[in-house]
């Protein structure tokens, strides 16, 4: 069932993603057209006509090799770098949290006063976005991977869970579940800890990916 699902959502429209780049189509034609003239060079008993076929064949085939070297490195730099921009929106969604945590932190309003409220809303619903913004990567083709499933394997990190955990404090925070701007810090120490971990994982890899696509930019194959 897996398999199916995996077949269903993830390959089949990668592989439709794929064979509408106008170099596929010509890498189509030129597999053709070795194959016709691989055909000329067997079938064909003129001696002559047979070499020009299979002259034609042999420089099809090494331009299919170039193509296929070539293909295969734009394709693993295209999907590092969307990868990268992936991860950085995450980053940048956990700096926002951070930010507005610390802007909790520093509102010396009461606790009761709109503009605490207002600073503790904007820090909850900043951490959710984080979770969001994981789960809507889930549909995203352009990736050629499950986002959700790649935090969960990758980072050990849940995002479904995190947002029905993030749902739970959300539901304090509007009911005012707190004596102090400390309990209301407390509602977000798992928050904190998971947010932390999985920045410092996702800087780590954007740090391999950077490393990744020098290589690649650099090399000739």
């Amino acid at each position: 069932m897996k398999v199916k699902q995996k077949l269903k959502h993830d390959i089949i429209p990668a592989i439709r993603i794929y064979l509408g780049f106008p170099q596929i189509k010509v890498f189509i034609a030129i597999l053709i057209l070795a194959i016709m003239s691989f055909a000329g060079a067997y079938l064909i008993e003129d001696m002559f006509w047979s070499s020009i076929c299979a002259n034609i064949f042999a420089g099809l085939v090494t331009g299919i090799v170039l193509f296929l070297l070539t293909g295969v490195k734009q394709i693993y730099i295209a999907r590092q770098e969307l990868k990268y921009q992936w991860l950085k929106k995450i980053h940048d969604q956990i700096i926002i949290f951070n930010d507005c945590h610390r802007k909790m932190m520093l509102n010396n309003n009461d606790i009761h006063n709109v503009e605490f409220e207002n600073a503790i809303y904007d820090t909850i619903c900043a951490a959710h976005d984080v979770n969001v913004y994981i789960e809507s990567g889930e549909r995203d083709r352009r990736l050629g991977f499950n986002t959700l499933r790649y935090c969960k394997n990758q980072y050990e990190y849940d995002a479904r869970d995190k947002s029905d955990r993030d749902d739970k404090v959300r539901g304090k925070i509007i009911s005012s579940s707190y004596e102090s701007k400390q309990d209301a810090d407390t509602l977000f120490d798992s928050i904190k800890k998971d947010l932390f971990t999985l920045n410092h994982q996702i800087v780590t890899e954007m740090s391999d990916i950077e490393v990744k696509l020098k290589i690649a930019n650099r090399s000739i194959i």
